[in-house]
């Protein structure tokens, strides 16, 4: 279910997350049109329909995704706060985007984007940078299935979810399922769960319920991505 919050909500979602400080070198807040609440599992928008809205988050997740001519799915990217999702440089999107918990998100016009940026070099360097790091991120993502074993993927995940989820002491709560895991990482969710108790097992992490982890080797953990000389190979 999709849920466009009140005038009032709308402002105290955005200082809540921060908006108006993170963005008060820009003119955004003037051309966000509304803040959404999506429900989880609820699609915001499908694989090749018109690419007419931009959204970041503010509050949530969003996982992107195609599905496959034999019915399997491959997650793309997991869009945490702040994060921004739909800004394709082709006019369709090529994947869609799903709650992967409830979120909110903050909702711009396509159109009124792009003819800032063109007026407003500040809002035109967001967008170059937003983009420069969608490049980056799909960059690791090739070398992450040319070349990299079961165990540096996940090592690769976990010390992405650390940087962009971590308090500050090594922990942080996932909140996506194993099985969205498995997906994005191109395993199984037998797999995921495996590599999880042997890097558990090795020390690497320990696992607070089922979505919580704490880092507790993490110059391991980052050597083990690959990211440096691996120390493990699955």
């Amino acid at each position: 279910m999709l849920a466009s919050l009140t005038s009032g909500n709308h402002a105290a979602v955005l200082d809540r997350a921060g908006f108006a400080a993170a963005h008060d070198a820009t003119p955004l807040p003037q051309i966000a049109s509304h803040v959404l609440r999506v429900a989880r599992d609820t699609e915001l928008y499908a694989e090749g329909s018109p690419s007419h809205h931009v959204y970041q988050v503010l509050a949530g997740a969003v996982r992107t995704c195609k599905l496959l001519g034999d019915g399997r799915r491959q997650i793309g990217f997991f869009a945490l706060p702040g994060d921004w999702i739909g800004l394709d440089a082709a006019t369709r999107h090529l994947y869609a985007a799903e709650a992967v918990k409830t979120t909110v998100l903050l909702c711009f016009s396509r159109r009124e984007l792009d003819a800032l940026a063109r007026a407003e070099p500040t809002a035109a360097q967001l967008v170059q940078s937003v983009l420069r790091q969608g490049l980056a991120a799909a960059e690791r993502r090739i070398l992450m299935f040319g070349r990299k074993t079961a165990m540096e993927r996940m090592a690769s995940f976990l010390a992405d979810m650390d940087a962009r989820l971590a308090d500050g002491r090594g922990c942080f709560t996932l909140p996506m399922a194993r099985g969205d895991i498995a997906d994005y990482l191109g395993l199984t969710a037998e797999t995921v769960s495996r590599m999880l108790s042997e890097l558990r097992r090795r020390r690497a992490i320990a696992l607070e319920g089922t979505q919580s982890i704490r880092i507790l080797d993490r110059a391991w953990l980052e050597g083990l991505s690959g990211e440096a000389t691996p120390r493990y190979s699955a």
